[in-house]
C-alpha cells in the first residue's frame, strides 16, 4: 500500500508540476521510484491495486519523451533510467516505445549532458536484453542497427571558425559513442558486422592523429581489436594473426626510420625483420611518406615519430590483451625480439664515454638526437606496458626466456631509473613476476637487483616525506616520533587521506616492497638492503610487507634468522587483525581456562562419620606426597625420639620444615599430607592393645643392628593390611583413636632404650627401599661407652 501510495504521488507530480520546473526534482522522483519494488508493479497484473498509478506512470512518461522542450526530454530520460536499472524483466518489456523516442531524440538539438544521457540509456536496455531471447529479438534486434547508424553521425567532426577559415575539431560526443560501441560490439558483433567499413576508418584515423587525446585514441585501439568478434565465422583466427604481424612489421619499419641516427648493435633472429643499413639524408627530417602495414597516415619529424612508436605499440598491447572468441597463436619470439629492439635504445649517461653509451651517426645533428632522447622515455614505457600484458596473458608459457627478459629489464632500469615512469613500470613487472618465477634459478645480476630496490626504498621514503609535509603545521610542531604505532593510531586517518593520491611510482613502490621481502632469497639482496626494507616497512605500516618479512627471514649459515624480526612492530600496529592472530597463537603457550584440579569427593562406609576438610588432599595425594623429612645427624648420635604429627584435621596446608632440618638432610623421606578415613577402615591394629604383639627384649650393639629392622619390618607388615599398600610401603603406621582421628606417627629407627616404646612397638619410617635407611655406628653406642666407664 505504501508503494502504490508513492507511485501515485509521482505521476501526480509529474502531472502537475510545470514542464520548465521538472529537471530540478527529477533527481527526486528518481530516487523514490528506486525505492518502490517496480518489477511488481509493472507485471501484468490486471485488476491490481497498482496497475492504474503504474499506466499513469507510462503515460506521463511517454507524452515526456516526446516533449518539444529539452526540460521535458531530460525529466524522461532520467526517470527512464531509473526505471530500467531498478524494474527488471517486467520494466525492459515496457521500454520499447521509450528506448524508440530516444532514438529520435539523437537527432535533436538537445545540449550535449543531455544526448549523452540518452546514450547511456540506450546502451543499458540494450546490454539488459541480451539474456533474454525474446527481449533482444524485440527491442534490441530491430533498434541497435538504428542506433549505430546515428551514432556514427553524432562522431562527425565539427568546423570551427578559425580566423579567416575554418578547422575541423572532434566531436564533443566522441568519446561516450566510442565507449557505447566498446561495450555493445562484444555482445552483438553480428550487428556490428554491416558497419566495419565505417568503424575502421574513424578508428584508424584517431591513432594516427597526435592530437587525440589518450582517452579517445584508447578507446579507439580497443574498438579496433574488438573488431575481430565480427569477423567472418572461421576467419577471426586468420585476421588476428595478420593484425599481430602487420603491427610488429610496422613497428620495426618506424623504429628503422625514428632510430636512424643511433648506430644499432641488435640482430634479430628474423631475416625479414633484419635492420638495413642504409645511407640517410639527415638534412631532411625523418617522416614517413605513405601508410604502412597498419594503415595509418604518413607522418614526419621525431615528435610524430616518436608518438606513432608508442601508439604502435598500445595497440599490439591491446591485441594481445584483448579476449578473443578462440585461442590465438602469437609469435612470442618475434614480441620479444621487438621489445628487446626498442629498450636497447637509451638515453646517455651522464658521463661521456660510459660504458653502456650508444654510437651515433656524425652527420645526425645533436637536435634531432636531444629530440630523441627526450621522447624515449614514452616509448620505454609503452614497451613495459606491452612486456606486462605478455607477463599476464601467456604466464608459464614464457618461462624459457624469464632470464633474458628479466635481464633486459634490470639492463633498461640501470640506464633509465632517473624517469619516474620507466622505475613504475619496472616495479610493476617485477611485483608480477616475483610470485609466479624463480628468482634464485634465473641466475639474476644481483648489484642490478639490489639497485631496483634500492630505489623503491627512495620512492617510499620520498613519498611518506611528502605525507608528513602535507600534514597540519599543528601535528608537525615539536618533537614528532614517526613510529608504526603512532602511524597506525592517531593519523592513520591522515595516511588514507594521502592513499589516495600518491603518486603511481609510489603505488607500485609499495606492491614491491612486501613482494620482494616475501619471494626474494637472502642470497640476491646484501644485508644493508635487507634493513632499509624492513625499516620503510616499520615506517610506512607496511603490515604485508612486515608480515613477509617475518615468514621470509635471512638465514645464517646455521640456519638461524640472522635479522631481527618484525614482529613486535606488527603486533603493536595490528594486534586485532587475524592474520596477526593466526602468526602469533602458534607461539604462545597453552593456557587452560578454568581450575586445573579435579575434586574428588571422599566417601566413608560405616561408623567413622565424614571427615571435613580432606578432600583438597586427598586429590593430592594420588599424585605427590609434597613435605619431606629428615633426621639429622644430631638425633642419630644421641639417640633421642623426636615424633611429628602429621597435619591436623581438616588443615590444607602443606607442613613446615625447619630450615636446619631440611639443609642437614642427605636422604630425604616424603610425608603423607592426608590419609583418607575410609582407606584406613577396619584393618589397623590399635596401639594401645599390649596383648596383639609381644614385647621384645632390649638387646646392645650389633645384635640389636641385625635383628632390630628385620622385626620392625614385620610388625609393620602385621599393622598394615593388604588394603594399605601406601602406607606400608613407606613405612608409616595408622593409629586409631576412637575411630574417628588418625595421626600418622614416624618413629626413629635409631634409638636404642632397655624400656619398650609406650603406645606400640617401634614403627619404621623408612621407604621401602632399605639404602636409605642410615646405619648405626658401634662406636657411637652410648650404652657402651658406660659400662666401659
Amino acid at each position: 500500500m505504501q508503494h502504490e501510495s508513492a507511485l501515485r504521488a509521482i505521476s501526480n507530480r509529474l502531472t502537475v508540476t510545470p514542464v520548465d520546473e521538472l529537471p530540478r526534482i527529477a533527481g527526486f522522483l528518481a530516487t523514490q521510484l528506486a525505492n518502490c519494488p517496480l518489477n511488481e508493479h509493472f507485471a501484468n497484473t490486471k485488476g491490481s491495486n497498482s496497475s492504474v498509478p503504474v499506466h499513469k506512470l507510462k503515460t506521463r512518461i511517454s507524452s515526456l519523451v516526446q516533449e518539444r522542450s529539452a526540460a521535458g526530454r531530460f525529466t524522461a530520460v532520467v526517470l527512464i533510467k531509473a526505471i530500467i536499472d531498478n524494474g527488471g524483466e517486467n520494466a525492459l518489456r515496457a521500454s520499447d516505445s521509450w528506448a524508440r523516442g530516444l532514438l529520435n531524440c539523437l537527432n535533436k538539438p538537445d545540449p550535449i549532458e543531455v544526448k549523452k544521457l540518452y546514450l547511456i540509456t540506450l546502451t543499458r536496455i540494450f546490454i539488459l536484453t541480451q539474456n533474454d531471447q525474446t527481449l533482444s529479438r524485440e527491442i534490441t534486434t530491430p533498434l541497435l542497427p538504428s542506433f549505430i547508424k546515428a551514432s556514427l553521425g553524432l562522431v562527425r567532426p565539427i568546423n570551427v571558425q578559425k580566423g579567416a577559415g575554418s578547422k575541423a575539431v572532434s566531436s564533443p560526443l566522441l568519446t561516450p559513442v566510442l565507449e557505447c560501441w566498446t561495450r555493445l560490439l562484444p555482445r552483438h558483433a553480428s550487428v556490428f558486422r554491416p558497419f566495419l567499413n565505417q568503424l575502421r576508418p574513424i578508428c584508424l584515423s584517431l591513432v594516427a592523429d597526435v592530437e587525440s587525446s589518450s582517452l579517445d585514441r584508447d578507446l579507439a585501439i580497443q574498438l579496433l581489436c574488438l573488431l575481430l568478434w565480427s569477423a567472418p565465422r572461421n576467419t577471426v583466427a586468420q585476421e588476428w594473426n595478420q593484425m599481430a604481424a602487420n603491427l610488429i612489421k610496422a613497428v620495426h619499419e618506424t623504429a628503422s626510420k625514428l632510430f636512424r641516427a643511433v648506430i644499432e648493435e641488435h640482430e634479430s633472429n628474423d631475416s625479414s625483420l633484419q635492420i638495413t643499413t642504409g645511407k640517410h639524408n639527415f638534412s631532411k627530417e625523418t617522416k614517413q611518406v605513405e601508410v604502412d602495414l597498419a594503415g595509418l597516415h604518413p607522418w614526419a619529424g621525431i615528435y610524430e615519430g616518436s608518438d606513432r612508436l608508442a601508439a604502435l605499440l598500445s595497440w599490439l598491447t591491446c591485441l594481445v590483451s584483448t579476449s578473443t572468441p578462440e585461442s590465438m597463436l602469437l609469435p612470442i619470439g618475434v614480441a620479444l625480439d621487438l621489445t628487446s629492439r626498442v629498450m636497447s635504445v637509451t638515453v646517455p649517461a651522464s658521463k661521456a664515454g660510459a660504458a653502456d653509451d650508444l654510437r651515433y651517426h656524425k652527420d645526425a645533428s645533436r637536435e634531432e638526437k636531444e629530440e630523441l632522447w627526450t621522447h624515449l622515455p614514452q616509448i620505454h614505457m609503452a614497451c613495459l606496458d606491452l612486456l606486462h600484458s605478455l607477463f599476464s596473458s601467456y604466464g608459464q608459457v614464457l618461462s624459457p626466456v624469464q632470464r633474458t627478459n628479466v635481464n633486459q629489464l634490470l639492463d633498461l632500469f640501470e640506464n633509465m631509473s632517473w624517469h619516474q615512469d620507466i622505475r613504475s613500470g619496472v616495479y610493476k613487472i617485477f611485483s608480477h613476476q616475483l610470485e609466479r618465477i624463480d628468482v634464485s634459478n634465473l641466475d639474476i645480476n644481483r648489484e642490478a637487483l639490489a639497485k631496483v630496490l634500492e630505489h623503491c626504498c627512495i620512492d617510499l621514503k620520498s613519498g611518506f616525506a611528502e605525507r608528513v609535509d602535507s600534514t597540519p603545521s599543528a601535528l608537525k610542531t615539536g618533537a614528532i616520533q614517526i613510529t608504526s604505532g603512532s602511524i597506525s593510531g592517531g593519523t592513520q586517518e591522515t595516511v588514507a587521506s594521502f592513499s589516495s593520491r600518491r603518486p603511481n611510482v609510489f603505488e607500485a613502490a609499495w606492491v614491491l616492497l612486501s613482494q620482494a621481502l616475501r619471494y626474494c632469497p637472502g642470497t640476491l639482496m646484501s644485508r644493508r638492503i635487507r634493513s632499509d626494507m624492513d625499516r620503510i616497512a616499520v615506517l610506512l605500516d607496511h603490515r604485508d610487507a612486515m608480515l613477509s618479512s617475518i615468514l621470509n627471514p635471512i638465514l645464517s649459515k646455521e640456519g638461524k634468522a640472522a635479522n631481527a624480526s618484525l614482529l613486535p612492530f606488527v603486533v603493536r600496529s595490528a594486534a586485532d587483525e587475524i592474520a596477526v592472530e593466526a602468526l602469533l597463537r602458534p607461539r604462545m603457550p597453552f593456557i587452560a581456562v578454568g581450575s586445573s584440579e579435579i575434586e574428588h569427593p571422599s566417601s566413608q562406609d560405616g561408623a567413622n562419620g565424614e571427615h571435613e576438610g580432606e578432600d583438597e588432599s586427598d586429590a593430592r595425594m594420588d599424585t605427590d606426597i609434597l613435605s619431606q623429612l629428615e633426621d639429622s645427624v644430631e638425633q642419630q648420635q644421641n639417640g633421642t625420639l623426636e615424633t611429628k604429627d602429621a597435619r591436623p584435621e581438616g588443615s590444607s596446608g602443606s607442613r613446615d620444615i625447619p630450615l636446619n632440618e631440611s639443609q642437614s638432610s642427605g636422604a630425604q623421606k616424603r610425608l603423607i599430607d592426608a590419609v583418607d578415613s575410609s582407606v584406613l577402615e577396619g584393618n589397623a591394629i590399635p596401639s594401645g592393645e599390649p596383648d596383639s604383639r609381644d614385647s621384645k627384649r632390649p638387646r646392645s650393639g650389633a645384635v640389636l643392628e641385625d635383628t632390630m629392622l628385620p622385626e620392625i619390618q614385620e610388625n609393620s607388615n602385621e599393622a598394615a593390611a593388604g588394603e594399605y599398600p601406601m602406607a606400608q610401603s613407606l613405612g608409616f603406621t595408622a593409629v586409631s583413636s576412637q575411630g574417628q582421628q588418625f595421626q600418622v606417627e614416624r618413629q626413629d629407627m635409631s634409638m636404642v632404650s632397655n624400656a619398650s616404646v609406650p603406645g606400640g612397638p617401634p614403627v619404621d619410617d623408612g621407604d621401602s627401599d632399605d639404602s636409605e635407611i642410615p646405619a648405626i655406628d658401634p662406636e657411637l653406642d652410648t650404652d657402651e661407652e658406660e659400662d666401659l666407664e
